[in-house]
């Protein structure tokens, strides 16, 4: 099942849905059905990696690695995500609704 954006929330999603997710346990995880994940920072006091999904049923996850603290200026936007190696991940959600079969 795919999902999509919902088109009111998108101007509100920054201000409203800010989310600071901590470290607990070796990851942090993003993993709700009704969410996509826009990433605006990742801190981390050394190396890092995020398994990512996109909204691309088709497509494999994919692997995103960093080091240290990273700012993405330009939100990062994925389905679900696990990072390892992390301090905290901030950023906002979007609400979303399932479309398709």
């Amino acid at each position: 099942m795919q999902k999509a954006p919902n088109a009111q929330d998108l101007a509100f999603a920054p201000i409203l849905n800010q989310i600071t997710v901590p470290h607990t346990a070796g990851a942090v995880s993003l993993n709700e059905e009704d969410r996509f994940y826009a990433i605006t920072e990742v801190r981390a006091a050394g190396a890092w990696t995020c398994a990512y999904k996109n909204s691309d049923p088709n497509a494999d996850d994919q692997n995103r690695n960093g080091s240290g603290n990273q700012l993405f200026p330009v939100p990062w936007i994925v389905e679900r995500a696990v990072f390892t190696d992390v301090t905290e991940v901030s950023g906002y959600f979007i609400p979303a609704m399932k479309v398709g079969r």
